[in-house]
């Protein structure tokens, strides 16, 4: 029988070695330049990485200096190593106009930070070196002040943690830095209000007392000045809140007289004006019916003169004002009137709570005055009895004495 080579595998033998038919060509000569393909792979897989990585590197940046916070990188030495947008104009770095020598200056700040008082920190207080032990600062943080390259002092809270390598040893810290000057003038002028309401309700139940010559026979009431608590209230209200001016006047329940208490803020000419405004004036001559509902039922208004009063009197200068009620025992008896110099103020409902309670403490002042007033009256009324009893008495010891002695 005839055999087919080109069947047989046998027949692709030379000396017993497979040869190379036309069907194996191709994957040698692709085996051949397999090492320049392997090469070209590698080089697309390295390139594409890169971008990649090029690519997660300019997000991050991105982020980073997209953040609202102050953001800034130290090494293990406690150097700035990056910082952020955010931080930069929190401490003034103007990288556009400023030299490297100012930059540095500016973060200088934060190498050296005191504490609320601004007394120096110690080195191992400093929130980097603690971070670079290993200590979290987390949620509320620890604030700490700096003195900034153009004289100002302000307090920032500082969060953080430190950095770590692949085997978990520290390499670095990261924090994260929050202006809260504001925050902590406010609170500071809060328990400096909380003192001085304290110290005026002290001073609330301390009637004045009465002093009696009896050599001349007469007696002084000790009257109420400019400088008593009326005065210290709206001069309290108005550094507590920044506010342009303040002012009190009572409210006669029947039939809603305004009075005049006490007002601070105002120049000489527009306090006399105000003064003289509500002489023998009443509510309705200003506000409109709607706005006195709401203050009878306790409700503060913020009233814009221009639109809102019935009756444009207002010539003293404030031209929008928050009207807070002042209610005690459940009357209406009196308002306590808040001008900001910004007209547009938003008032937040820690300013509103606290004007609040400055209006129940206005409360007890009117309540106050109307006491004194009535006790002077009443004072009056027995001083002139006992005059009365006394020549009466004189008149009869006289006539008893012509009696037994005719």
């Amino acid at each position: 029988m005839q055999i087919n080579r080109q069947d047989d595998p046998a027949a692709n033998t030379i000396n017993g070695q497979v040869g190379t038919t036309d069907a194996i060509k191709p994957r040698i000569e692709a085996g051949s330049n397999a090492p320049a393909i392997d090469r070209a792979r590698m080089y697309e897989v390295e390139r594409s990485t890169q971008t990649e990585i090029t690519m997660r590197a300019n997000e991050l940046e991105g982020m980073f200096e997209a953040m609202a916070d102050g953001v800034c990188i130290y090494d293990t030495e406690g150097n700035i190593v990056h910082a952020n947008n955010a931080l930069r104009e929190l401490l003034g770095v103007d990288t556009a106009a400023s030299s490297t020598a100012d930059a540095q200056l500016a973060y200088d700040a934060l190498m050296f930070p005191g504490n609320e008082q601004g007394q120096l920190l110690p080195r191992e207080k400093w929130p980097v070196s603690r971070i670079l032990t290993g200590e979290v600062l987390k949620e509320i943080g620890t604030d700490i002040m700096i003195c900034l390259v153009d004289g100002r002092e302000v307090i920032l809270n500082v969060t953080g943690s430190p950095l770590r390598d692949a085997q978990g040893r520290i390499n670095g810290a990261i924090t994260m830095l929050r202006d809260v000057t504001e925050r902590h003038q406010l609170e500071m002028r809060t328990r400096e209000a909380l003192s001085s309401l304290l110290a005026m309700a002290e001073a609330l139940v301390q009637f004045p007392n009465t002093v009696e010559d009896t050599a001349a026979g007469t007696q002084e009431q000790a009257l109420i000045t400019p400088d008593s608590v009326e005065q210290q209230l709206v001069e309290l209200t108005r550094s507590i809140l920044g506010c342009l001016s303040t002012g009190i006047a009572s409210v006669e329940p029947e039939t809603g007289i305004i009075h005049s208490v006490v007002v601070a803020g105002l120049s000489p000419e527009h306090e006399r004006q105000w003064w003289l405004d509500l002489q023998n004036s009443t509510l309705a001559d200003y506000l409109t019916p709607q706005v006195l509902a709401r203050l009878y039922a306790n409700e503060e208004v913020l009233l814009d003169f221009a639109k809102d009063s019935l009756v444009n009197r207002s010539n003293y200068g404030p031209r929008a004002l928050l009207i807070v009620p002042i209610h005690l025992w459940n009357r209406f008896i009196g308002i306590l009137g808040i001008e900001q110099s910004n007209k547009k103020h938003r008032y937040t409902e820690e300013e509103l709570a606290l004007i609040r309670g400055i209006a129940r403490m206005a409360a007890l002042v009117i309540e106050r005055q109307r006491l004194l007033q009535e006790q002077a009256q009443a004072r009056a009324g027995e001083l002139a009895l006992r005059e009365i009893n006394q020549r009466m008495n004189e008149f009869l010891s006289i006539a008893s004495h012509e009696l037994r002695t005719p």
